[in-house]
């Protein structure tokens, strides 16, 4: 393993379990790899905010690419983001919500939003590791 330096993997159906958990003593594995200077990293569509809440403090020894590379974090910084501007999400949802039935929901890289008039689905979108808050244009 000496000639090893880095370890990248998938999240869905390829780390993780059939029931969407870490397989048992991953975290074990992450401070084994981290001791032997071998950077480990996950790559995922998943958003940022709920890989953080997945890997918890181990981020601080991992490289994590979130929201399908729109975001990466490097020993828990992040150290790139691609931000869309204003204007460009606002038109979204507005595009959502007159040409559409869907509901908008606006990813950012510490939670998700939606109009306030949406908040009733709070509930029912909490089981999608949604961090939902309220959002007023």
């Amino acid at each position: 393993m000496k000639n090893v330096k880095l370890i990248a993997s998938d999240m869905d159906h390829t780390l993780l379990m059939e029931n969407g958990k870490l397989p048992d003593g991953f975290f074990d594995y992450i401070d084994r790899l981290d001791e032997k200077g071998i950077c480990f990293v996950v790559a995922s569509g998943r958003p940022m905010y709920t890989l953080r809440d997945m890997f918890g403090d181990k981020m601080d020894k991992m490289v994590v690419i979130g929201d399908n590379g729109a975001a990466i974090s490097n020993c828990g910084k992040i150290i790139y983001k691609s931000l869309m501007d204003v204007e460009e999400y606002q038109s979204m949802i507005r595009f959502v919500e007159d040409e559409t039935d869907g509901v908008a929901v606006l990813c950012a890289l510490s939670g998700a939003y939606v109009l306030k008039k949406y908040e009733k689905y709070a509930k029912f979108s909490k089981h999608f590791s949604v961090i939902l808050c309220l959002l007023m244009i």
